[in-house]
């Protein structure tokens, strides 16, 4: 409907986040055509009415790839952690949340995820191949961080002058 590639979402129980290219200056009028959809469709389908997302959108302009790339693409996957739905101890991995591009486009090969999702630009951000052991490979590394970084923290970027990588 938009042109939208999207190497990253996630949907939560009260907000959610998408990591979004534009090829087309279309941002606006898709947010608006998203956001009503999604909308009236989960309204029919519950039988409820009236908003579900408290605000507007906000967005920000990530321009190529490297570090800001990263950082978001893991902020928008460990999400699931930090809210607590996805507990490490419990033997989970966040493939276990089944509402993010994780589970429906990183983890299925690519004749099963949808053709707008952004799979293979996202592996190579990270030096993964959209192969089997590639995604694997790219959940592994991300349930790790999980756990590295515990649960509040999963996702958030380092503070600090030493943990810039910027480039």
């Amino acid at each position: 409907m938009t042109g939208w590639r999207l190497p990253a979402w996630v949907l939560m129980g009260n907000h959610y986040h998408l990591m979004l290219q534009t090829p087309e200056a279309n941002l606006v009028d898709g947010m608006k055509w998203l956001q009503n959809t999604y909308t009236r469709r989960f309204n029919v389908r519950h039988g409820q009415w009236g908003r579900l997302f408290g605000d507007r959108y906000k967005s920000v302009l990530v321009e190529g790839e490297g570090y800001y790339y990263e950082t978001l693409m893991d902020y928008i996957h460990l999400n699931p952690a930090r809210a607590g739905l996805i507990n490490p101890e419990d033997g989970k991995s966040l493939l276990d949340y089944p509402w993010s591009s994780l589970a429906k486009g990183y983890a299925r090969a690519p004749k099963k995820r949808f053709p707008w999702q952004a799979v293979v630009d996202g592996l190579a951000a990270f030096g993964f191949a959209d192969t089997a052991e590639g995604r694997r490979g790219f959940v592994r590394r991300l349930d790790a961080r999980m756990v590295a970084d515990g649960l509040r923290k999963a996702g958030l970027p380092e503070v600090g002058a030493e943990a810039d990588r910027r480039k």
